[in-house]
């Protein structure tokens, strides 16, 4: 059985947001939310990997922006194993 719920056009646009943000359809969104608030104990649904929170999309950084984003990603790292978290 479907039912048919309207929304203000202010919370459709945030569901949708936040349905996107993690990778499911505004249904799959609430029915996490609900399964959350009825077992508590249970962590909240998240992605398992950068595989799974990419997964389905497609895009890339050319030029500039992507050589320096990729020299401010290597210092990280390399502070990262310098810390021993690597």
């Amino acid at each position: 059985m479907s039912q048919i719920l309207e929304l203000p056009d202010w919370i459709d646009a945030a569901l949708r947001k936040a349905a996107e943000a993690s990778g499911t359809t505004p249904v799959e969104w609430i029915a996490a939310r609900l399964a959350e608030s009825s077992n508590p104990s249970t962590p909240p649904l998240q992605a398992k990997s950068l595989a799974d929170l990419f997964a389905g999309r497609l895009g890339c950084i050319e030029g500039d922006e992507a050589r320096r984003n990729e020299a401010d990603f290597a210092e990280y790292l390399e502070s990262k194993r310098r810390e021993g978290c690597l």
